[in-house]
């Protein structure tokens, strides 16, 4: 089968008349008659479908009678599909759920992995989704997409849910409210987050502001431990650093 006829073509048979004619016209015309094959009183052929309006105007004039016998092609399979219309708009609906799933978790198996992989996928998790290993398994619940709750560790008060989009995106300012681990009373650090999923209970061991005048309480923080879903770098102050690396060397001592 030609090229063009794998879209859209028709076998035809042409009868009576003038059909040598015919076939000089067609020529002339570039219409491109492919697989001619004589018969009694006329021809068989095969014509790219939107050629076989323009034949037949010209089979008109000779007094030849045109059947066609079979429409082949992707186009005429399609066209039923193509005339349905709520098949289009049950796509119009369903593909930008589709697209908008795709920055979803919705359930994540490291059964079979290596530790190594394992812990790529982590990596991919925080970074794409702003997922924290762990950060939510020591909460005390954890509800899935599906609303279902898991009971977690309980290290921290609160439950984790999946949010609808992003949730306090941006930059912004933390400011201590007590001593702890890494800040004291009144310190502050330039913060980000990024996360798609919040908890009942973020803490409120820090503020933190926006430069719109936004603010929001955050954060667990104790003497032992800071967990919350604002991310900081060490050189933003080094104490942090020190006072880490200090109490490092105070646990390992009582051990």
């Amino acid at each position: 089968m030609e090229a063009v006829q794998l879209w859209a073509g028709v076998a035809f048979s042409a009868r009576g008349g003038n059909a040598e004619a015919l076939l000089n016209e067609a020529a002339a015309a570039g219409l491109q008659l492919a697989a001619l094959t004589p018969q009694p009183g006329g021809f068989d052929g095969r014509c790219a479908a939107w050629r076989y309006r323009k034949l037949a105007a010209l089979a008109r004039r000779q007094r030849v009678r045109l059947r066609i016998c079979r429409r082949r092609g992707w186009f005429f399979r399609l066209r039923p599909l193509l005339r349905r219309r709520g098949l289009w708009v049950g796509l119009a609906l369903f593909l930008p759920l589709v697209l908008g799933s795709r920055s979803l978790v919705w359930t994540v198996a490291y059964t079979g992995l290596t530790p190594g992989q394992q812990a790529r996928v982590s990596a991919i998790l925080r970074e794409n989704s702003g997922l924290e290993p762990g950060a939510r398994v020591t909460q005390q619940a954890l509800a899935d997409g599906e609303g279902k709750r898991w009971p977690m560790a309980g290290v921290l008060p609160g439950e984790g849910f999946a949010a609808r989009g992003m949730v306090r995106f941006g930059y912004a300012s933390l400011t201590a409210e007590e001593d702890s681990l890494l800040f004291r009373k009144g310190e502050a650090v330039p913060a980000h987050e990024f996360h798609h999923w919040d908890c009942t209970d973020p803490g409120d061991g820090f503020l933190a502001e926006k430069a719109t005048g936004r603010s929001w309480p955050c954060a667990v923080a104790t003497d032992r431990l800071y967990a919350g879903y604002p991310h900081f770098h060490f050189r933003a102050n080094p104490a942090f650093a020190r006072r880490f690396y200090e109490t490092c060397l105070k646990e390992r001592h009582t051990i």
